[in-house]
C-alpha cells in the first residue's frame, strides 16, 4: 500500500515538477503543443515554481468541479492564467 502511495504521489506530482525543470519548462504534452512554462519575469522555472503549480493543480483540476476553477482563472485575468501560475509567478506561453 506504501508503495501505491508513493507511486501516484511521483506521477501526480513529481513528473510534472521533474519535467519543468528539467526540459524548459515543457512536460510532454505541453512539448506536443508547443507551449512552455516561464516566469512572468520571462526567466527559466525553478523547483519552487514547478512545485506550486503542481501542488495548486489538485485544487485547479482535481477537486470538484473538475478543471472549472482553472478555466474560470484563465478567462478572468489579464495574462490568462491558472490559480497555479498566479501563485508560482508563472506564465504558460507559446514556443
Amino acid at each position: 500500500m506504501i508503495l501505491v502511495v508513493v507511486m501516484v504521489f511521483l506521477i501526480v506530482y513529481g513528473y510534472p515538477v521533474a519535467m519543468e525543470v528539467l526540459w524548459d519548462g515543457r512536460t510532454l504534452g505541453k512539448a506536443a503543443l508547443g507551449i512552455r512554462v516561464i516566469t512572468t519575469e520571462g526567466g527559466p522555472v525553478a523547483f519552487r515554481h514547478a512545485a506550486i503549480r503542481a501542488m495548486i493543480a489538485t485544487v485547479d483540476f482535481w477537486l470538484p468541479p473538475g478543471g472549472l476553477l482553472a478555466l474560470t482563472s484563465a478567462l478572468v485575468t489579464q495574462r490568462s492564467q491558472r490559480l497555479g501560475d498566479l501563485a508560482a509567478g508563472t506564465i504558460v506561453v507559446r514556443r
